[in-house]
């Protein structure tokens, strides 16, 4: 392959940081949403 192993690893991992992200984003919005509804009724 011409692509070298460093190069791949770190746009790998910059794509699972991401998606890491993306679900503690989720998990926290949802958590926020749930406290709210928990308030509100």
């Amino acid at each position: 392959m011409g692509m070298p192993a460093h190069g791949w690893r770190e746009r790998h991992g910059w794509e699972l940081a991401r998606i890491v992200g993306w679900e503690l984003a989720l998990a926290v919005v949802a958590a926020v949403v749930g406290k709210i509804i928990d308030c509100l009724w």
